[in-house]
Parts: C-alpha cells; structure tokens; sequence
C-alpha cells in the first residue's frame, strides 16, 4: 500500500527522488527505504510521542523516503524541523499529488480553467494578505503571525500551488504561447517557496511570483 500510494517517489516535496532508478538496459534498483514518523523505540527521533509500540510500525507511521532524506529526518539534532506533524504532512500531500497526477481533470473549456485557478488563487492570496511577511500581522512583534503563515504555507498554499500548476500543464490548450511562459516561472516559484518553507533553504535566485499570473487569471 505504501509503495503504491506513493507512487515510486520520495515523500519529501524538496525531493521526490525516483526510488526505482534505472541502473542498467535490463536492471532497476531500489533505494526506496521506509521511515518511521515516530521511532520505534522511545529513545528514537521523535520517540517520545504518545503512540503504542505496537502501533508505530503501522501503514500511518510509515512513510517512505530516499535514503538521503531518511538519514536526514533522523538525525537528533534536525529533529525540531522535521518533526512528527511535518513527517505526517509530507505524507499526506505526497500521497495526494500521486492521487491528483491521476485526478486532475482535463477541462472542457479555458473557462473552466480559468474558474478553478481563480479559486486557489484566491485562497492563497487570502492566506497571504492575513498573515503574511508584508501582512499588518507580521509588523506586529507579539503576533504568532509567522508561526501561523509557515502553518497554513504548508497545509494550504504549497498544495494549491501545485494543484494550480498541474491544472495547467493539464489544460496547457486552452493557454496562449504567452500564458504558458508564465505558467512555467510559477512552476519555478511553486517548487523554490515549498523548498524554503519545507527545508529552510532559501535560493536567493528563486523567483517570486510571477505578477503575471494575476494579469491573466484576474476576472
């Protein structure tokens, strides 16, 4: 179950590591491994949780990552960052872009594709007008602002950018040669934001959203 609703790939979005690289004409290996949420053993990352042991080698503390990513969330000393909750998110959002690669829909008109952009667009710009870097919420020193923006990044904005871009390499012909340009940097900057907000690491060459996108999907 692990393997197939992962679809072959390394969990973490930073990643997504082919655990079935060709090696050979007639051979493929496998790097996949299997991590553990929380560790089996109380003394392990993230161990101290309130799971039974007979629980944590179950499906929903399984998830599967490349060996780099593996030895990275288990190092003790990274285990403020990747802790339980963000473990479990990878694996569910991973889980689910394997679901949308098949689930997302080919639409019957630049119409409809328009409409569904438009909606997460709008959610996301939401999210970013409340509580984002240039938000009055975060010019405020006692305001949990940018514990809550690194919060809903990752619930909602890094998925729906995603969704967005999928939507329109799915729909790429009702997109003009200009639009499709654009779809492509916000490619770009949908993978850099989720690498910053996921990891930490920050490209100071990542592009930020492109401006562009607004003067297409703007009613």
């Amino acid at each position: 179950m692990l393997l197939a609703r992962s679809g072959g790939h390394c969990a973490n979005p930073a990643c997504r590591a082919d655990l079935f690289p060709d090696v050979h004409a007639t051979k493929i290996a496998s790097i996949k491994e299997m991590a553990h949420v929380i560790a089996q053993s109380e003394k392990g990352p993230r161990g101290d949780a309130e799971l039974s042991i007979s629980e944590r080698d179950e499906y929903e503390n399984i998830v599967l990552l490349c060996p780099t990513c593996h030895t990275l969330v288990d190092k003790m000393k990274l285990q403020d960052l990747y802790d339980e909750a963000l473990l479990q998110e990878w694996k569910r959002e991973h889980e689910q872009r394997i679901r949308d690669a098949v689930d997302v829909p080919r639409l019957g008109n630049r119409d409809e594709l328009f409409t569904r952009v438009r909606a997460l667009m709008r959610e996301n710009r939401t999210w970013w007008e409340t509580y984002g870097p240039e938000s009055p919420a975060a010019d405020d020193p006692l305001s949990e602002a940018p514990q809550r923006w690194l919060q809903e990044v990752r619930r909602v904005l890094i998925p729906n950018n995603w969704q967005i871009a999928r939507l329109l390499e799915r729909n790429e012909e009702f997109l003009t040669q200009d639009e499709l340009s654009v779809a492509a940097k916000f490619r770009v900057h949908a993978d850099a934001f989720a690498r910053k907000h996921i990891t930490g690491e920050a490209d100071p060459y990542a592009p930020r959203f492109p401006s562009e996108m607004d003067d297409i999907f703007e009613p």
